[in-house]
């Protein structure tokens, strides 16, 4: 994993946290939060999304979020962000599934859910399989709302690449350089999972 650069969010979409932050708040974790905070229970419960097969399907007319949910997901989303950027993980997991579950086509938020697992992922010892595996669902549901989101196929990369699992990391920031070709992080982490 050396030299990859992750969570990374471009100048186009500040809604998603960025790597800085994201840097900032491991090293408050690192010294703040022991790994025995980081529970099952707080990363376990799933958003309330429809599934047939593993695959989000999309829902009939009647079930798509009304404006107040729609609402009350972008207020979860915002306090996810901050909760995420004041070094509370599981507070950020619970208000970014809170917010898939009132609208699962915000991708935003999926990918924000993605980013904490990730981060709660390099400080738990005894759970990491399956923040992984949740990390991975949360980035392929954003990538269900908007096959387009740089963010969200970067990040997959790199919690791919976090695991060595380089043959799914490049793929990934492939898709993720097709979409913006001038995604630095993306191509240098390219680099590195090819060599």
């Amino acid at each position: 994993s050396k030299g990859v650069q992750g969570w990374m969010a471009s100048a186009t979409t500040p809604r998603v946290l960025t790597a800085l932050s994201v840097a900032m708040l491991a090293v408050v974790w690192a010294v703040y939060i022991p790994a025995a905070a980081i529970t099952r229970e707080a990363y376990d419960s799933e958003p309330n999304v429809e599934t047939r097969g593993g695959a989000a399907r999309e829902a009939p007319p009647e079930k798509r979020p009304s404006v107040m949910d729609r609402k009350a997901a972008e207020a979860a989303f915002l306090q996810g962000n901050t909760i995420f950027q004041q070094g509370d993980i599981a507070g950020a997991v619970s208000k970014y599934r809170e917010a898939v579950a009132k609208n699962p086509d915000h991708a935003d938020a999926w990918t924000n859910l993605g980013n904490a697992l990730s981060a709660a992922l390099s400080h738990s010892d005894t759970e990491q399989d399956s923040l992984y595996r949740q990390g991975i669902k949360a980035y392929l549901q954003a990538l269900r709302a908007d096959p387009q989101h740089v963010e969200a196929n970067f990040n997959l990369g790199v919690l791919h690449h976090s695991v060595d699992n380089l043959h799914l990391a490049i793929p990934a920031y492939e898709q993720a350089v097709k979409l913006d070709a001038a995604h630095v992080d993306a191509l240098s982490n390219l680099g590195s999972a090819r060599h």
